[in-house]
């Protein structure tokens, strides 16, 4: 819509109606949230009755409607599209607007949103480096930083600004990034924004691009090349051994791509949206954002259904739900995890019998105990935290809508932030 909106300046008025799923994505400040993550600069009208919905017989999240100068509708699309078929909506109508003078030629007026401030912008991402290093996602300034947590001195990769290219440190460009995952010599990023898998190189923090063409995947194709596959919004990764698994956002499933093989593959999920455990190939996911290994399970945080996930890493057995009841049960409730509730879980870390679920849209880290089967509130007081992280006997977390990283002591105590 960014793209439209500049090509076609000053004819084309975006205005977004926002009709919250969630209870938390409802409230208009988180609103103004996440237009200020996003740089969106058009009006958007707050639907929480979904009063404009029902108006426009609106079925599906995105749904476009076209409406001409004079007030009428001329188009509707449902789903996502490409900047290319929405040009070939527009600028048939777009001309005739002009050849009848209807149209004006004052440019539309932007919405100004108090911008934020610190070395942090809506951090999406943690990993664990050698040493005292934490790699941090700085999803709003499309950078990956590298802590040094006993001086507070950090490197930053990435030129700070939204784009797709290759390169050092200095001058390479993500768009978006999210999950991250370090071993000695590299940095793995789901580059949300560029629909790609970005490797960082250490030292000295060059940026290379390992799957994905920078498109978004239009339909769901089977995966050839990695470099030449379109991939749909990835959000975090995990790496075992040589395989890079991928959670799919925008396709609703788990990829695998193979670093030795240089082969990239679905690993889980029908690309279906739905909270349905079955055989890998059958099973159906909603939106998983977040992924975490331990033994031979990988678990994942499926943020639209509000669950908790386990699949086998063996690529044989069933997909599992250990917590969440359908894409439209979603709460803050604690006890028995069958009976538990999230809201838009984004982030996942396991030690032990312990699973930490950073839930995103109830501003809290929940605690799911394993073998107990119970799920308990660990830590509340935040604003919309993305990731978490173990590291010896503490919590790290994102806590995204607050620009920060907290440090928090598994075993009780305050929380402190280590970096804002």
């Amino acid at each position: 819509m960014r793209q439209i909106e500049e090509r076609y300046a000053p004819y084309v008025a975006a205005i977004g109606v926002h009709c919250g799923k969630f209870a938390r994505e409802r409230q208009t400040d988180r609103i103004a949230d996440a237009m200020r993550r996003e740089g969106i600069t058009h009006p958007v009208l707050n639907d929480p009755a979904y009063a404009v919905w029902q108006a426009y017989a609106v079925r599906a999240w995105p749904t476009l409607v076209f409406i001409d100068p004079q007030g009428m509708v001329f188009a509707r699309h449902e789903g996502e599209i490409s900047l290319e078929e929405l040009a070939g909506i527009l600028a048939p109508e777009i001309e005739r607007a002009k050849a009848n003078g209807l149209l004006r030629e004052e440019p539309v007026p932007a919405a100004a949103l108090p911008e934020t401030s610190g070395n942090l912008r809506y951090p999406g991402g943690l990993a664990f480096g050698e040493g005292d290093s934490l790699f941090v996602a700085d999803s709003g300034h499309h950078r990956v930083l590298r802590l040094r947590l006993g001086s507070g001195s950090f490197d930053v990769i990435g030129a700070g600004e939204a784009g797709f290219s290759d390169g050092a440190a200095e001058e390479a460009r993500f768009h978006d990034p999210h999950g991250l995952f370090a071993t000695a010599r590299h940095v793995f990023v789901a580059d949300c924004g560029n629909h790609a898998i970005r490797r960082i190189a250490l030292p000295p923090g060059k940026v290379s691009t390992i799957a994905g063409s920078g498109r978004l995947a239009q339909h769901l194709l089977p995966p050839g090349l990695p470099r030449a596959t379109d991939l749909r919004s990835p959000w975090d990764v995990h790496l075992q051994s040589d395989q890079l698994f991928i959670a799919m956002a925008g396709a609703h499933q788990i990829w695998r791509l193979d670093l030795r093989r240089q082969s990239l593959g679905i690993y889980a999920g029908s690309g279906y949206e739905a909270l349905y455990d079955a055989s890998l190939p059958r099973s159906r996911f909603a939106q998983p954002m977040g992924l975490a290994a331990q033994g031979d399970t990988l678990y994942a945080a499926d943020a639209e259904s509000s669950a908790i996930r386990a699949v086998p890493l063996s690529g044989e057995g069933l997909v599992q739900t250990l917590v969440g009841q359908g894409l439209f049960d979603f709460g803050d409730r604690d006890g028995p995890a069958k009976q538990a509730l999230l809201q838009h879980p984004s982030g996942i870390a396991v030690g032990g019998d312990r699973l930490y679920i950073a839930d995103t849209y109830n501003d809290e880290i929940r605690l799911l105990l394993l073998s107990e089967g119970r799920v308990e509130t660990f830590l509340g007081g935040l604003r919309e935290p993305q990731a978490v992280k173990l590291r010896n006997g503490s919590l790290y977390v994102a806590d995204s809508g607050n620009h920060r990283i907290l440090q928090v002591p598994c075993a009780g105590g305050e929380a402190r932030t280590i970096f804002a």
